[in-house]
This record gives structure tokens, C-alpha cells and sequence, in this order.
């Protein structure tokens, strides 16, 4: 189930929605998708390098993934990256992978597909989101995961 309060995506999903009020009278929808099971979000985070330019509009890439807790299928992400493209780009590589395989094919494609200033930065963001998933799925409190955030030397 998700609350949200609107989409920007562009297209619809199939979905059964039901509202209730939020706060200050503000109406959120409840919506599920077909019969999809609980699923986990996992973010992770990289400072940028003040010697790119994307560190002019961001301090840090932010990387959102949705993942399906018992295999860790990704199968949504969501990310803070300078241009619509380079966002587009990662969500086709990240999409289908699943996290209980590794991290290590992940960066792999990362590496082949991505060029932009900012592919090592998605790939330590993804590092902290392989981190929380095993310990998600070992048990362990995700405070004990520490974020990656230094940049990259």
C-alpha cells in the first residue's frame, strides 16, 4: 500500500484507491497495486564531489529503490541525479535486478551503461541500499548500517 497525493509519472497503473483525510484536511488516496505484497523502501546516499558540476544543484545523489523483501526485486527507483536522462538511465538498470544476487552484477551495469560524472556516486547510493537490504533480511537493527557518504577521493 501506498499514500500518495499525486503522480508525475505521466501514465496510469491499474490500481484499487480509497481515501481518508490527512493532516490538516488534506485528502490522501490509498492505493494498491494489483496484488502486490508488502514491499520495502531502501534509500542510500553519496556526497558529490565539489569539483563537478552537479554539486552546484545537489549536494548529495539520493538513490530510492522499492524492493520486494524476500528476494529483493527491485521493482521501482527513484533518484536525485542532475537530468532526466541520467535518472531514466539508472531506473533501466536498476529495474528486474534483484538484490538477494549480489551487488556486484548491479555495478557492473552501472559501470557499462552509465558514463556521467555521477556513476561512481550511484554506485556507492546503491552499496548503502545492498548494506540495508542484508541486514534487513539478517535481522539487524538498519541503524548499524552507516551511510557512504563521503565523497569519493
Amino acid at each position: 500500500m501506498i499514500y500518495i497525493q499525486g503522480s508525475g509519472e505521466g501514465y496510469v497503473e491499474p490500481v484499487r484507491a480509497t481515501e481518508q483525510e490527512g493532516v490538516n484536511g488534506t485528502r490522501l488516496r490509498q492505493v494498491t497495486r494489483g496484488k502486490e505484497e508488502d514491499t520495502l523502501l531502501i534509500t542510500g546516499y553519496a556526497k558529490l564531489p565539489s569539483t563537478i558540476a552537479a554539486s552546484k544543484l545537489y549536494e548529495v545523489v539520493a538513490v530510492a529503490v522499492e524492493v520486494r523483501p524476500e528476494d529483493g526485486e527491485i521493482i521501482d527507483v527513484d533518484c536525485i541525479l542532475p537530468t532526466i536522462v541520467a535518472r531514466r538511465v539508472v531506473k533501466e538498470i536498476a529495474i528486474g535486478y534483484k538484490l538477494s544476487d549480489g551487488i556486484e552484477g548491479l555495478i557492473k551495469e552501472i559501470e557499462r551503461r552509465y558514463c556521467g560524472n555521477t556513476h561512481k556516486d550511484v554506485i556507492i547510493a546503491f552499496r548503502v541500499i545492498y548494506d540495508k537490504y542484508r541486514a534487513y533480511r539478517e535481522g539487524r537493527p538498519l541503524q548499524q548500517i552507516e551511510e557512504r557518504s563521503k565523497h569519493r577521493g
